[in-house]
């Protein structure tokens, strides 16, 4: 993951190969399709929605109400064994927590079916995610899930942390392409119209009195606005030594339209509040560099930064709060997922010829792009992307999502958030 501080100085310019001559119509068409979101108003209050109840389909009836149980020994005076129920896992939020880019049968799309497995416009079905039945095609409509949400095919990182910690009591109700205003308890509006489309789907999270909540959301819609929207102007800032700061009040400004912090201090209080035991675990983003970008890899990480540094904000903003559930809410951050580009770190034994970070993680894809951009000054290649390549470089692979799956299990055991509550 990028740091706030990575380096100032000037790294190789960005060379106007074939791909950014394509950038902007083939990001508009692939890229940020898989990212993107409907505008989200300029609420950032609740307020009650007239909208009936969703129903929200799944092939499963009984899974997110598992009756496995587990036993643990309790010590006391008789020295019986006591049973307990399985520790309770519930996930929600955006593409990487559905784990966007697989089948649920655990198989990994391409990309010939990037464009028919997009997030459909107006309503998100969450199709082709690792927690949902729906293939390519499926029409507009609400999430559709699959019996154990992804929990046997240990696709995305929320079941990876689910197997790790021994429990079947899972579900996870992230929805591709959704943001924050999604899923607070608001109103349509006539320039919002998906404001609390997925509102019924958190009070269903709730009432399922989870134990442990795992999580990302943020990201939609800063990303695609940066890909596709406004923030695309911000690239003009591309030279590093001169307009690093220009570059960043560009995006800022982006990012104080969206009032994102806000938007997500409301998504955890709700679920803080109408949960009697629930901890909230919250993933950042990882450094993701997509094939087709108008962006330089300096201004990818400072983007990613920034967005991290809104999900930081509204998670300490929580903590600081006074509220009697402010310290059952945590954040993780996943290993570097490195560029290997030129200048970016002190690995100087892998081709770069100023040190790179490492090995890159990203896609093969985008590896290409980036060797091809660096030129003479040398890349840093790796055979182990953490990155898939369907998407043109910018979700998780498996390797990529157990690396979420570690950071958060290092943070939940060291809060001893691995054991059911009661």
């Amino acid at each position: 993951m990028p740091e706030a501080g990575s380096p100032t100085s000037a790294r190789p310019r960005r060379r106007p190969a074939l791909v950014v001559a394509v950038a902007v119509a083939a990001t508009l068409a692939i890229v940020g399709v898989t990212l993107t979101g409907p505008g989200a108003g300029a609420q950032t209050s609740a307020s009650s929605t007239t909208r009936p109840p969703a129903t929200l389909a799944t092939t499963s009836t009984t899974a997110a109400g598992a009756s496995t149980t587990t036993t643990r020994a309790a010590t006391g005076t008789t020295g019986t064994t006591t049973a307990t129920r399985p520790l309770r896992v519930r996930a929600f939020g955006d593409s990487i927590t559905a784990g966007y880019g697989f089948f649920s049968d655990g198989t990994q799309w391409g990309v010939t079916q990037l464009l028919s497995c997009r997030p459909p416009a107006g309503e998100y079905n969450d199709r082709c995610s690792s927690n949902s039945t729906l293939g390519p095609d499926a029409p507009a409509g609400q999430p559709v899930f699959s019996a154990d949400f992804g929990l046997g095919n240990g696709v995305a990182w929320p079941a990876q942390v689910a197997k790790a910690l021994g429990t079947s009591d899972y579900a996870n109700y992230a929805v591709t392409g959704s943001e924050p205003a999604d899923w607070m308890n608001l109103a349509p509006e006539p320039d919002a119209p998906d404001n609390g489309y997925l509102h019924d789907l958190l009070v269903r999270l709730e009432n399922d009195d989870p134990d442990l909540v795992l999580m990302t959301l943020g990201a939609n819609p800063l990303l695609s606005d940066f890909l596709t929207g406004p923030g695309m102007a911000c690239s003009l800032f591309d030279d590093e030594a001169t307009q690093r700061q220009l570059f960043l009040d560009c995006v800022d400004g982006i990012i104080d339209q969206q009032l994102v912090a806000q938007r997500l201090i409301a998504t955890y209080i709700d679920v803080l509040a109408h949960t009697a035991n629930a901890k909230i675990l919250v993933s950042r983003y990882y450094l993701a560099l997509p094939a087709i970008t108008l962006f330089d890899e300096w201004q990818g990480q400072l983007m990613v930064d920034q967005v991290n540094a809104q999900v930081d904000k509204a998670v300490a903003s929580v903590k600081e709060s006074g509220a009697n559930f402010a310290e059952r809410i945590s954040i993780s951050e996943p290993a570097r997922f490195d560029s290997g580009w030129p200048g970016t770190g002190q690995d100087a034994t892998c081709g770069a010829d100023q040190p790179a970070d490492g090995p890159s993680r990203q896609a093969f894809v985008a590896q290409v792009v980036l060797a091809a951009r660096a030129g003479s000054e040398g890349f840093c290649p790796s055979a182990d992307p953490w990155i898939i390549d369907g998407d043109t470089g910018i979700h998780p692979d498996r390797d990529g999502h157990a690396q979420l799956a570690a950071a958060a299990l290092g943070v939940i055991r060291a809060n001893g958030w691995q054991v059911p509550a009661g």
